[in-house]
């Protein structure tokens, strides 16, 4: 039962995680279903933090080599904080945990990042700005 429960929790994180580095539905299912029964395999992801940090260090191994590129300038450092904490919902412990990068690291990165997207927006023309 608790194999149901986990893989009801954490699929769509990890499918949308998944997913924002590759670009592609069936290689993020692919990645989640590789990282959940690796997962489900190991006697040693007791606790929901460890089975947590299990499936998402199995999907940034097969995520690292993702050549996708998305057209907004981001390193693959900067991309992974990004899907790590808005698709994932990861806190920041977690991912400096994770990408074995301290708070402040994983701060910085995220501002770096969200800078060069804000760089990359256009302003809406007046006519399709709300009034």
């Amino acid at each position: 039962m608790i194999h149901r429960e986990r893989f009801t929790r954490y699929f769509p994180r990890l499918f949308a995680y998944s997913h924002s580095l590759f670009g592609d539905d069936a290689a993020a299912k692919a990645i989640v279903i590789d990282s959940f029964t690796q997962a489900f395999e190991s006697p040693t992801h007791l606790d929901d933090e460890a089975f947590l940090f299990a499936i998402f260090d199995h999907a940034r191994d097969l995520c690292r080599g993702s050549s996708t590129t998305h057209g907004d300038h981001l390193s693959h450092r900067e991309r992974e904080v990004i899907a790590l904490l808005f698709d994932a919902q990861l806190s920041r412990r977690q991912i400096g945990a994770l990408t074995r990068m301290n708070e402040d690291a994983v701060n910085g990165a995220l501002l770096k990042a969200l800078r060069k997207l804000r760089a990359t927006m256009t302003i809406a023309p007046a006519y399709l700005r709300a009034t």
